[in-house]
């Protein structure tokens, strides 16, 4: 696929942070960081504009209109 545009990593839920909301944060950075291909499974993450572009799925013009 395209080379993937390197994203700031989330931080750790930090310790002493209220329950209810690290149980928010801890399952919704898993789930980012398994849809952006940092960790498990590879074939779960998301597929981008541009690596369809860079597959000849679709032209840079039909991504682009996606997009409008």
């Amino acid at each position: 696929m395209s080379g993937r545009r390197s994203l700031p990593a989330l931080p750790e839920v930090p310790p002493g942070i209220d329950q209810r909301v690290a149980s928010v944060l801890t399952p919704l950075k898993e789930v980012v960081e398994v849809r952006e291909g940092l960790r498990g499974d590879p074939l779960a993450r998301f597929a981008t504009l541009a690596d369809l572009v860079s597959l000849g799925l679709v032209s840079r013009d039909q991504a682009l209109a996606l997009v409008k």
